[in-house]
């Protein structure tokens, strides 16, 4: 009897450990996603701004106030942004997939809530406007949800 009940003291202790790892894990991915997520975020307003910046400089170089140089850098630099894009929204979808699968839900079945912002995530700030230390635009929040 004694060896029975060790047995499954053995079990629930093993039981417990398998717990503290699924949740370590679940944890650690959620923290890539967000991460991932930001990235890509921060890669796509960088595009943004290097396209406007490549408009721009091609209407220097119509005025005669820039080489085709400059307009080749410009292009170069907006090029190099669209080429990491790919890369890094496969790199959100595969940590959105494996979250997914930890938590026991279908790949599609999170997307909604791991997609939507963070309070000031992503948020591009006008072109030389002051940072006042507040969010002008609250980010729609991601409802609250037990994983």
């Amino acid at each position: 009897m004694q060896a029975d009940e060790a047995s499954a003291l053995a079990s629930a202790a093993s039981l417990g450990d398998v717990q503290v790892s699924v949740a370590a894990e679940v944890a650690l991915d959620y923290i890539a996603l967000r991460n991932a997520q930001a990235l890509l975020a921060i890669a796509r307003e960088n595009l943004a701004s290097q396209r406007e910046t490549l408009q721009i400089t091609q209407w220097r170089l119509q005025a005669g106030l820039v080489t085709s140089l400059d307009v080749e850098q410009a292009r170069t630099s907006a090029e190099q942004t669209a080429a990491l894009l790919p890369a890094l929204q496969k790199t959100v979808d595969q940590t959105s997939h494996a979250l997914s699968v930890l938590v026991g839900q279908a790949p599609s079945a999170l997307s909604a809530e791991l997609g939507c912002r963070q309070p000031g995530a992503g948020r591009a700030r006008r072109p030389g406007a002051r940072f006042s230390g507040r969010d002008p635009a609250p980010a729609r929040r991601c409802p609250r949800r037990r994983i």
